[in-house]
């Protein structure tokens, strides 16, 4: 499980994130899982998990108020 996916704003832009995530997500595979779930913050990187394919499953608003929590899934 992959609790936190987090890079600092300075590393951001170079590929470190998705790596990363391709990691987890090839190690998962490697396991026999077939599908990754994420939860993610409207503030946060919703559309970084939409370029790498995840897909939107639920939002639940004002979560924190004024902001969502979404949560995304992907088949591996």
């Amino acid at each position: 499980m992959v609790a936190h996916l987090w890079v600092h704003e300075s590393h951001r832009g170079r590929g470190l994130g998705r790596a990363l995530l391709e990691a987890a997500e090839a190690e998962a595979a490697r396991r026999g899982c077939r599908q990754m779930v994420v939860a993610t913050h409207s503030f946060q990187a919703p559309a970084f998990y939409e370029r790498l394919g995840y897909e939107k499953q639920a939002v639940v608003r004002d979560q924190p108020e004024g902001h969502a929590n979404i949560l995304y899934t992907k088949r591996i």
